[in-house]
């Protein structure tokens, strides 16, 4: 009863309007100082992205995520103020923790010289299905969603005719020695140094967000991957 007590509601309100307007004076002042302040409730702040509909925007401004290219924690606008020329997305990647997510799927960006957001809270799988985009511009998950790199950043896709009849002579012959073991075998452009990497299927769920509901759940099944 007290909850819904109309005083209390415009209470509330006027003290989270209050309380995102100094953090975000106090991230333009110190970043350092923020981060330590960041260490203890980013986490928190994070669940607002998932469940506050109405101030999520302007928790989003305030939130520190870490940068592969960079190595250090950053806002999403800068994130933003640093994509390449051509670059419309907001790439990132999820794991339980910093040192797993050094993976195939990193390899093309590196070497485009294309900068990955690196995610490693439980919470963030949720928010960024959540919120979708930022500024208008929207998050992609590396692991699960179809993208295409080779055209953008520092290096240049010069044998797509040589990938397109390899994905044309093998990906079959390995279907058919795999099969319904993955839902689908493909040729990529976004491999450098690895043979090979799993992402989800057509309508699958992010790794990470898989990994949480089979934690919960021992008998939730994720999808099949493609190869």
């Amino acid at each position: 009863m007290v909850q819904n007590n109309p005083v209390l509601k415009k209470i509330s309100k006027s003290l989270t309007k209050r309380v995102l307007s100094e953090l975000k004076k106090r991230l333009k002042k110190d970043e350092v100082a923020y981060d330590a302040f960041w260490e203890q409730f980013g986490k928190v702040l994070k669940e607002g992205l998932y469940e506050d509909i109405e101030n999520k925007d302007k928790i989003a401004e305030i939130i520190r995520v870490r940068s592969f290219k960079e190595d250090k924690l950053i806002t999403l606008q800068s994130y933003l103020d640093s994509m390449i020329d051509g670059q419309d997305k907001i790439y990132v990647l999820t794991a339980d923790t910093l040192e797993q997510v050094s993976s195939p799927h990193l390899e093309g960006f590196k070497a485009q010289g294309i900068d990955v957001l690196l995610m490693t809270d439980p919470i963030d799988a949720f928010w960024t299905s959540q919120m979708k985009s930022f500024q208008e511009t929207d998050f992609l998950s590396i692991s699960r969603e179809k993208y295409d790199i080779s055209k953008l950043g520092e290096v240049k896709d010069e044998d797509g005719e040589d990938n397109e009849n390899t994905d044309e002579v093998y990906s079959p012959i390995i279907k058919e020695c795999l099969g319904d073991l993955v839902e689908d075998v493909k040729a990529s452009k976004n491999l450098i140094d690895s043979p090979v990497r799993l992402v989800a299927g057509e309508g699958g769920l992010d790794f990470n967000l898989e990994r949480i509901l089979k934690a919960q759940n021992p008998e939730f099944e994720g999808s099949k991957k493609v190869l």
